[in-house]
């Protein structure tokens, strides 16, 4: 049966992983690692996203995770190269984690169980005391890639003098060496929660077929997370509920079933149709502070010139695949518009709309 099937091959994977993340932070080539044969589990590590003051962090980081999968020996892990060719033929950008539609697309292409998406917060040093010392942050999910369900999630904050105990012993000098005991906090975390991770890819691979590389968007809204609490810094709260309720019918352009996911931040997706049948997709994502929403677009954004939409920064470009996006930070919020780029006017018009909704 397939449920036992994955139970017998994931679980040494997942047992396999945590060994590598031993006390020495990085995979050992004396581990033993159990082989049989049954079907691996086969992941895609996308590519991390990256909004530390180190440009090449999120290369490191999606390099160091991809280099830990391998050394267990048990999964199937898809090309780096592959992936990244595959992206950008089918147009999708890792803005704020996977929607379904982008599962829909790179699930087909890659054949793959399951995705590892991660954002780097922090990758560089930092000063406790008098000394400086590495500091390695990052966030990591694994998402159902027939589902763009989270099955497991991680926020991992390490530095050099996390073991520092007395005369310096115990540290950490070494930025790659802390990123490897980083990526091996995470693989812990991960074996942690094999049990739910394992019955959720079983029924996923036994109830649901592989999502379609095509085809219409729009059906019930989803849900994998509840809505959002109440923030210890007292901020207004924008949960699925209150994020749902901002995207509205505009006049007679009308909006597509609206889906709730909580990647990194609380995200709503859906569709509004125009009025010549033509579909403009709109991503609404709480990044909790101006600050923060207006730092993610300009990372998104590298040496673009910004413009301003009803007094809110904005980035509007045309891609290769005829497509226009729009990206606006709108206060706390995440505005990002995309669709035919004939329709530029229409998607500006309909920004401008959906930012008077937010006010």
């Amino acid at each position: 049966m397939r449920t036992n099937l994955l139970a017998r091959t994931i679980l040494p994977a997942l047992a396999a992983l945590a060994l590598l993340s031993g006390c020495n932070g990085g995979p050992s080539a004396k581990t033993f690692v159990w082989k049989n044969d049954g079907q691996r589990l086969r992941i895609a590590v996308l590519p991390f996203d990256n909004v530390s003051v180190n440009q090449d962090a999120g290369r490191i980081l999606t390099s160091t995770v991809v280099t830990y999968l391998l050394s267990t020996g048990e999964f199937d892990v898809v090309e780096p190269g592959v992936i990244y060719s595959t992206l950008a033929s089918e147009g999708v950008r890792l803005t704020e984690g996977l929607s379904l539609e982008d599962c829909r697309k790179l699930q087909p292409k890659l054949n793959a169980d399951a995705f590892v998406i991660g954002l780097v917060e922090e990758f560089g040093e930092v000063r406790i005391g008098s000394d400086s010392y590495p500091s390695v942050s990052f966030s990591a999910r694994l998402v159902d890639a027939r589902t763009a369900d989270i099955l497991w999630a991680a926020s991992i904050s390490k530095t050099g003098a996390d073991s520092v105990k007395i005369f310096d012993i115990g540290r950490v000098s070494s930025l790659g060496k802390l990123a490897r005991r980083a990526v091996g906090d995470m693989a812990a975390s991960l074996y942690r929660s094999k049990d739910p991770v394992v019955a959720a890819l079983a029924a996923s691979s036994e109830q649901r077929p592989a999502v379609a590389a095509t085809g219409d968007t729009h059906g019930p809204a989803t849900s994998t997370a509840p809505a959002t609490g109440s923030r210890s810094d007292g901020s207004a709260t924008y949960g699925e509920k209150e994020l749902t309720a901002s995207l509205k019918d505009i006049g007679p352009i009308k909006v597509g079933a609206i889906t709730y996911k909580r990647h990194f931040h609380d995200t709503v997706e859906t569709r509004y149709q125009l009025s010549d049948g033509k579909f403009v997709e709109v991503k609404l994502v709480d990044y909790r502070k101006p600050d923060i929403s207006e730092k993610f677009l300009r990372h998104y954004h590298p040496g673009e010139q910004p413009r301003k939409l009803e007094s809110f920064t904005a980035f509007a470009n045309d891609s290769d695949f005829g497509e226009h996006h729009l990206d606006i930070a709108v206060g706390q919020f995440g505005l990002f518009l995309r669709g035919p780029k004939d329709r530029k006017s229409d998607i500006e018009s309909l920004g401008s709309s959906i930012i008077a909704l937010l006010k």
